[in-house]
């Protein structure tokens, strides 16, 4: 009778070496991504609000399947320009704004390339300020840093690694490895890591879609581009050249209208016009010149208040998207539709339309109406003495407030009032010199105010997060206002018997 041999254990040990190889692996590709992550550079609508390409990018991707009716794409008066909150809510119209600073025409085709791996628009907008040649020097027309900023936030997919091959052979000096492995290029930026930098839901957030707010005024006046009566011709670089085609041939490809737009005060001059001009006629596509005053004057913006000219504030923003509607909408023929992901960001929107108003303000009565209605945290310090401040209306305006003190007779009084949305107000006055102490946002965000007299100079501050806001140090009513939601102080002011000052 023959004896069995026993099972030999080696098949079960290789197995378990490869198990544990394939962990390790998967162990390795996730801290790396992670790391990646982490260290990339973030510019969100709290670091960055005028150009928050990071989150914007970021947001495109949680946007859902075949739900953007229309793309931005162009340099960062795009960014400025376009705003998909004020086109849905008056046309329905479903926008994205994928435009950056310095974007070219290479960087263009490459998320509108990547753009189309998700969505289905039925229109582009294409910028044309910088396929004017902006840097010579660069393969791409663009600064690095800027190619950073507009390739770092893409998924790695076939895309993307398309468009860093293609730079990399245009310009030799780009490392190819740095673009999948930003640790590489980014590692020093372990030391100054934030709150931001760790937690995804912080960065990866863009209510406006890929708008960029500036609050500023613009100039005091415009003069519309009239073209000359004796055409020239702009010669675009080889590379611009190219991917203007390229962008025109995939629109084309994808059953997508193109539309070229330039925007007023950008770099325009009669030989760009008409290579512009040319270059819709040959591809069949609508080029709208809104320096030309047929259409500027149908943006109806009033300036300095409403500025439409090259980086556009908020308020201009809103007559050009309204203008852009009408023509998809009209022109186009793109049909408006109701999309939650439209419908609950509209309260976002306003609150970041009525801080760009309160910025704006420099009426004291007017400023109080506006705090009555916003969202923010507001901290109010008197230096020295605010009695002559105190008129039965603004008196009663800070009653609007939930403020009760009358300082009318108070002369020589230090004053403090804290005012966050849902809380009982803090307000306090005293003879002498006056500390508070509090925090916000739920035990995150700590504050301490001051209020002096007479008898102390440069005794009153309000500290927020360890940094004094109220700069300025100056006699009369100090007024910080500190925005909860982006995390940062959108205001300060002082205001005197002597005027109203930022």
């Amino acid at each position: 009778m023959s004896r069995q041999r026993p099972l030999s254990k080696q098949p079960f040990k290789t197995f378990l070496s490869i198990l544990r190889c394939i962990l390790f692996l998967f162990l390795l590709i996730v801290s790396l991504g992670l790391i990646n992550q982490a260290l990339l550079p973030k510019f969100t609508d709290e670091s960055n609000p005028s150009w928050p390409m990071t989150s914007s990018y970021f947001q495109f991707y949680k946007m859902e399947r075949d739900s953007v009716d229309v793309l931005f794409l162009g340099s960062s008066v795009v960014e400025n320009a376009f705003d998909p909150q004020t086109i849905y809510d008056e046309y329905g119209i479903r926008s994205y704004n994928l435009g950056s600073e310095q974007q070219s025409a290479f960087l263009s085709y490459y998320w509108l390339k990547e753009a189309l791996r998700s969505q289905s628009p039925q229109a582009v907008v294409l910028d044309s300020h910088f396929l004017y040649t902006m840097h010579p020097g660069s393969a791409i027309n663009t600064e690095d840093a800027f190619i950073r900023k507009c390739l770092d936030p893409m998924r790695l997919s076939p895309v993307k690694m398309e468009a860093v091959r293609e730079l990399c052979r245009l310009d030799p000096s780009q490392s190819a490895l740095s673009f999948y492995f930003t640790n590489l290029r980014y590692h020093t930026r372990w030391k100054e890591l934030t709150e931001a930098d760790l937690v995804r839901s912080e960065y990866a957030y863009a209510p406006l879609k890929g708008f960029g707010v500036i609050t500023e005024p613009g100039p005091e006046r415009f003069d519309p581009f009239i073209p000359g009566s004796i055409q020239t011709a702009y010669t675009f670089d080889p590379v611009t050249a190219e991917y203007m085609d390229k962008i025109a041939g995939l629109c084309r490809e994808n059953g997508i209208t193109l539309i070229l737009c330039s925007l007023p005060g950008t770099n325009m001059d009669d030989a760009l016009d008409s290579s512009l001009n040319a270059f819709a006629s040959r591809h069949g596509l609508l080029y709208l010149n809104l320096g030309m005053p047929e259409y500027y004057n149908g943006i109806g913006a009033v300036l300095p208040e409403e500025n439409t000219i090259q980086h556009q504030n908020i308020f201009g923003a809103q007559k050009t998207s309204l203008f852009i509607g009408r023509v998809l909408a009209d022109i186009v023929g793109v049909k408006g539709s109701k999309d939650i992901q439209y419908e609950e960001t509209r309260s976002y929107h306003d609150h970041i339309l009525q801080n760009a108003r309160l910025v704006n303000t420099s009426d004291l009565a007017g400023y109080l109406d506006l705090l009555k209605d916003c969202e923010d945290v507001v901290f109010m310090t008197s230096f020295f003495d605010i009695a002559s401040l105190y008129t039965p209306e603004i008196f009663e305006k800070m009653q609007a407030l939930g403020l009760r003190i009358d300082m009318t007779d108070r002369s020589g009084h230090s004053y403090i009032a804290v005012l966050e949305p849902g809380e009982r107000p803090v307000e306090e006055t005293n003879k002498g010199p006056l500390t508070v102490s509090g925090s916000i946002r739920g035990h995150r965000t700590f504050y301490t105010v001051r209020s002096g007299d007479y008898k102390i100079v440069d005794f009153d501050l309000i500290d927020v997060d360890g940094k004094d806001r109220a700069p300025l140090h100056h006699a009369g009513l100090n007024i910080v206002v500190y925005d909860p939601v982006l995390r940062r102080v959108i205001d300060s002011v002082v205001v005197s018997p002597e005027g109203f000052m930022r």
